[in-house]
């Protein structure tokens, strides 16, 4: 469902296995862990995140899939197109423009079985 962009629907699945198919701990661990993730990643929705993350965290606080969640948080911040401190990331003038202007075509064939053999290359310096 994720990879169609599903994103409502695949929620709506995991709601449903956490009420109906929880039948057992490692079920219920990645329910929680998925629908926090979704909840982060797909909708920025950070209410719905925690509620299943703490949830995850209170019931099972000694588990890996606990370690994992700031990572999704992170991440989720990514997706949606902010950095941490809330601006849009972006590339900058410099790195956009600063392409090579010349290309240069050198033939460098190296005999692996020569030990002497030469490689020229060449640089570009960025004028200051």
């Amino acid at each position: 469902m994720v990879n169609l962009g599903l994103y409502k629907e695949a929620i709506a699945t995991l709601q449903t296995i956490l009420k109906k198919y929880n039948l057992n701990e490692a079920i219920e661990k990645n329910t929680l862990f998925r629908l926090g993730a979704f909840y982060s990643q797909f909708f920025g929705d950070k209410a719905n995140s925690d509620k299943y993350f703490e949830e995850l965290k209170n019931k099972y606080p000694k588990d890996e899939l606990v370690n994992q969640i700031e990572i999704v948080r992170g991440l989720g911040v990514v997706a949606n197109g902010s950095a941490q401190s809330g601006k849009m990331i972006s590339l900058s003038e410099e790195a956009i423009s600063e392409k090579a202007t010349e290309e240069v075509i050198i033939s460098n064939y190296p005999n692996p079985f020569n030990p002497v053999t030469t490689i020229s290359y060449k640089t570009q310096h960025s004028k200051l």
